[in-house]
């Protein structure tokens, strides 16, 4: 039994869309993971700020 017309269709959609997702969702990992290096250096680098300021630091991230 072969597939029906609209599930084939379907599965083109999908296949149309993967790219564009992949292509997403690597850009907003790499992103991420530049926010999290900075915030990373933040606390490295100014280890006396208040904590009010670190606070929102990491409420940002």
């Amino acid at each position: 039994m072969s597939p029906s017309p609209s599930l084939l269709v379907a599965v083109e959609d999908v296949r149309a869309s993967l790219g564009p997702v992949l292509l997403g969702s690597t850009v907003g990992a790499l992103l991420s993971g530049i926010v999290t290096m900075q915030m990373f250096l933040y606390y490295k680098l100014y280890p006396d700020d208040p904590f009010s300021f670190r606070f929102l630091v990491s409420a940002r991230t």
